[in-house]
């Protein structure tokens, strides 16, 4: 791979090849607490396999209600990539990505049962950025996050 998009369309098409089963969001409970253990903890090596499986539950859920679309969720991944930068991940590493996922998780829960709308980002959106950060813990882990970007 020679860019960030290139990487970040090969992490989107390996979750693609694991749509399979149902969405279970009770899973994501399990993970958030794995998750902030892990942190917790220092222990790094174990947060990218618990994001990436919350980033599989997620990616379930999209596709289950029509919205798992490749090139468009990368084309999000790149354009918020593009208005961050590197930087906020590298100053925190796996560990921000950790805890950025159990932020999302929170979120889900606050919302799912809601009966009202979300006034400040539409509910799918928490679960398109577990995918991101998902996709970000891998790339961090083959070490492809610090590619160039297309785009600029």
């Amino acid at each position: 791979m020679t860019t960030w998009n290139e990487s970040a369309l090969n992490k989107l098409n390996m979750f693609s090849r694991g749509l399979v089963g149902d969405f279970d969001g009770s899973v994501l409970s399990s993970h958030f607490n794995e998750i902030s253990k892990c942190v917790r903890q220092n222990n790094t090596d174990d947060i990218e396999n618990w994001v990436t499986s919350v980033g599989f539950e997620a990616a379930r859920w999209l596709d289950q209600n029509g919205m798992w679309d490749v090139p468009k969720l990368q084309e999000i991944l790149v354009a918020k990539q593009l208005d961050y930068g590197h930087e906020n991940i590298m100053a925190f590493g796996i560990i921000g990505v950790g805890i950025r996922v159990c932020d999302k998780i929170a979120r889900y829960y606050n919302l799912v049962n809601r009966p009202d709308e979300a006034e400040n980002e539409p509910f799918v959106d928490c679960l398109v950025d577990m995918v991101g950060y998902a996709v970000i813990a891998r790339m961090l882990q083959d070490d492809t996050f610090l590619l160039d970007l297309e785009g600029r």
